[in-house]
């Protein structure tokens, strides 16, 4: 299902109206209600976590987002079906639906229950975290449409329940604007960057939908676009055949479109959608779309009875893919080392799975980038954070045996956050530099027992050095008596040489 927010950009700039001063309108956001498509036509969570090997990842690590909380900002949920029992959290209702009453957040509009169910559904619809419990925050009204203000308001609320001790980890943004964006220049002072920026400080990920609007040109919509939360595009999750038409902008899905003939091409799995914005990495490290999930076509849970199902697909729908699989990654941090990771070791870990090519075998009637993206895999996404936490216990190791140690900020720099290598082999440096300096041992190591090894190499090394110098300051003391021994003989001598020409005068 898309989004759309009708941001007037050029009005605001005209206007010189500035967000960092939190004037901004309340501009409406409406959902743009795709073709039903119906179950049968929709693959499911199941399936799709086929591609991403998720019951790998789950069975590997034995998580499933136990104990943790991911907060849903959409059209609110379907509280009462069977895929959240016993896990839907105190929510709350940012619009004047349901009689304006802010503990009401029933979704007349469906998208929120659906997307909250491929995170977290655990019943008729199994989501990628099974286990974890959902906060609906309500900020889209039961036709669709919401505001800024109400997206704003919802983050300072995680900000607050965040500080109070409540273990939201995760929040989801399903939602996007319909324009494109290579930077976030336009929004250096904005009120929900800012946010986004908070929570990122608190190890809470912010994952956002990169948006439904590709016509051919590369960027991402807002607030997607801003580097501090991580953004999500949309890839197929199964092969299957894609009707489409020579009018991709008049399209009212990734489906169907208003008007134009439409055509039949077969679509391999693991394809980016036709209708996903997309930003890649040469064009600005800083920006670009940080991760691929399966994003068409979904079932999830369905809001008209508590066992309901629905179809869609969207970047709405890749964006809890990744919401549910860093639920996984930060159970397991936790669980290993007593605190989660930040969102630059997730990122990270997130880069560095499987690698795809946007144009080597999408059969669409877009303009394809030619660029390579990032799909996630849950597996490898975990193996990859699992590293992390050995890199970080290597590291703690040699800052105990080293209490004295002094790494230099390059150093330091080169280092941050923990780099994994492109290649299936992972991190396999060596200890280099030893002679000079101890500081060089601030590299990332294969294992735990080489670095030991090393350490006592060193130890060994200077416990060598040590006796040398005992040796050194035992020979100058020897020397510093000779020296004494000397100078007394010097003086007797002259003493008797003194006394013999006395004698002689005499």
């Amino acid at each position: 299902m898309k989004t759309k927010i009708f941001l007037l950009v050029g009005i605001l700039s005209i206007l010189n109206i500035v967000f960092a001063q939190e004037t901004i309108n309340d501009k409406e956001i409406q959902v743009i209600k795709p073709f039903s498509l119906g179950d049968s036509l929709g693959t499911s969570t199941v399936e799709a976590g086929t591609l991403i090997s998720i019951n790998e990842a789950r069975l590997k690590y034995n998580v499933r987002g136990e104990d943790l909380l991911v907060a849903v900002l959409d059209t609110g949920l379907r509280t009462t079906h069977v895929d959240f029992a016993g896990r839907v959290e105190e929510g709350k209702n940012f619009t004047s639906d349901n009689g304006g009453n802010p503990t009401d957040v029933s979704d007349g509009d469906g998208h929120g229950t659906h997307v909250a169910g491929i995170i977290a559904g655990n019943r008729r619809t199994v989501g990628i975290a099974p286990a974890a419990k959902v906060v609906p925050l309500k900020v889209l009204k039961n036709n669709g449409r919401g505001s800024f203000s109400s997206i704003s308001r919802a983050l300072d609320w995680v900000i607050n329940r965040v500080n109070e001790g409540k273990q939201i980890r995760v929040v989801n943004i399903s939602i996007s604007d319909s324009d494109n964006y290579t930077n976030d220049s336009t929004f250096s002072n904005d009120m929900i960057r800012n946010r986004i920026k908070r929570l990122r400080d608190m190890k809470v990920a912010v994952v956002i939908a990169a948006g439904n609007e590709y016509v051919g040109n590369e960027g991402m919509g807002y607030p997607a676009i801003f580097k501090e939360c991580i953004s999500v595009g949309a890839v197929f999750d199964s092969d299957m055949t894609h009707i489409h038409d020579p009018n991709p902008h008049d399209s009212i899905s990734g489906f169907v479109y208003s008007r134009g003939r439409a055509a039949f091409f077969p679509i391999a799995k693991g394809s980016i959608t036709a209708f996903s914005q997309r930003l890649p990495s040469e064009l600005s490290r800083t920006f670009q779309t940080d991760i691929f999930a399966p994003g068409a076509v979904i079932t999830s849970s369905g809001h008209l009875n508590d066992r309901d199902q629905s179809a869609s697909q969207g970047t709405s729908q890749a964006a809890p893919v990744i919401s549910g699989v860093i639920l996984l990654m930060q159970q397991h941090y936790k669980n290993k080392t007593g605190e989660y990771p930040s969102i630059d070791i997730i990122e990270s870990a997130l880069r560095n799975c499987k690698p795809i090519f946007d144009g080597d075998d999408e059969n669409d009637n877009v303009r394809n980038t030619g660029k390579r993206y990032t799909l996630v895999d849950a597996k490898m996404a975990l193996d990859n954070i699992n590293q992390s936490i050995s890199t970080i216990a290597a590291i703690r190791a040699i800052a105990k045996a080293n209490p004295n140690l002094v790494i230099q900020q390059k150093d330091k720099d080169k280092y941050k956050p923990l780099s994994f290598a492109s290649e299936t082999d992972r991190v396999k440096q060596k200890l280099e530099e030893i002679k000079r300096s101890v500081g060089a041992l601030y590299q990332n190591y294969k294992n735990l027992e080489s670095l030991k090894d090393d350490i006592n190499t060193i130890k060994a090394e200077l416990k060598q050095i040590n006796l040398k110098y005992n040796s050194l300051e035992k020979n100058l003391k020897t020397y510093s008596k000779i020296s004494e021994m000397k100078s007394l003989l010097i003086k007797m001598n002259e003493d008797l040489s003194s006394l013999e020409k006395s004698i002689k005068d005499e």
